[in-house]
């Protein structure tokens, strides 16, 4: 005799098929959100000059969302984007995400990649902000900020 399945619709908020699916679903949903900012964040890299080298590079656990170079006056600069996409009814802006314990991830992933690619040039960090107001309709807010911040060096 077949085994009787209750539908998902009719499960409750308690259960815990229910709580799984639900997290499965949004956990979906942000990769998707995700991919969807780091291709508007793409775009408006490339729309200023700048060449993309890598996407979704990985070092171990930790992520480079993309790896860009850029000229600046005469000097090409190789430039960490750390790209941060948030819903409109997130409580806090995209950027605040990005803490010191991601920042030193970032630090430590772009120095396997720099030394694996053999670049000796200059590098700077920058992270993208978007905040998605209408996915559906390709409308978000974007801010880019440039040498959003700096690795510490300790000399002894």
């Amino acid at each position: 005799m077949p085994k009787k399945v209750t539908p998902l619709s009719n499960l409750s908020a308690e259960d815990p098929l229910s709580a799984e699916s639900r997290r499965k679903h949004d956990a979906q949903l942000k990769r998707e959100r995700g991919a969807w900012g780091e291709a508007l964040a793409e775009a408006h890299l490339l729309s200023k000059g700048y060449l993309i080298v890598a996407k979704n590079w990985r070092s171990g656990r930790n992520e480079l969302d993309l790896v860009a170079k850029v000229l600046e006056g005469e000097v090409e600069v190789l430039v960490i984007v750390e790209v941060k996409t948030r819903g409109s009814a997130a409580r806090d802006v995209p950027e605040k995400s990005i803490n010191a314990r991601k920042r030193q991830a970032l630090i430590k992933s772009s120095v396997v990649y720099m030394r694996e690619t053999g670049w000796e040039g200059e590098c700077r960090f920058d992270v993208v902000a978007v905040e998605a107001i209408d996915l559906g309709k390709n409308e978000a807010v974007m801010t880019h900020f440039e040498d959003a911040f700096w690795p510490m060096v300790f000399v002894d």
